[in-house]
């Protein structure tokens, strides 16, 4: 009875992500549509962010994933810096936005065919940037 059991939770997951596949336009099952796991594979609310992790590790690939943590990364800085509201936070927090917006610049050459998402992220974290600039510096 058991493996009976077993048997049809991976049909059933088979299913699922088979189903996204198609919702994503893919005639086969892309990494991209196994993040479907995140909402199937666990029993407690308080496992979803801990399956979300594990299965965002496995799904994206390197770009996306260094792209989401710089950021995630970006996202702190500015909003540390703007709730702090000072000179020296504003200070650091350009400087360490500049750091990220280096890292994001080194990432075009070896993705060439990223270039529109790297240069919306490089707005995006201008844009912090400016918040920081204007808020703790009053540039």
């Amino acid at each position: 009875m058991r493996f009976l059991r077993c048997i049809s939770a991976a049909v059933f997951r088979v299913s699922v992500i088979k189903a996204a596949a198609a919702l994503n336009g893919n005639k086969q099952v892309e990494p991209g549509d196994l993040k479907v796991f995140s909402n199937i594979l666990w029993v407690e609310p308080e496992q979803i962010k801990e399956v979300s992790s594990i299965v965002e590790k496995h799904t994206v690939d390197t770009f996306t994933q260094t792209v989401n943590r710089v950021m995630k990364e970006a996202e702190e800085i500015a909003n540390n810096a703007l709730s702090n509201g000072t000179t020296e936070a504003g200070t650091e927090a350009n400087k360490k936005l500049k750091e990220l917006v280096k890292e994001i610049k080194q990432m075009e050459d070896r993705h060439p065919s990223k270039t529109g998402i790297i240069k919306d992220k490089l707005r995006a974290i201008k844009k912090k940037n400016d918040e920081v600039l204007d808020k703790c510096l009053g540039i």
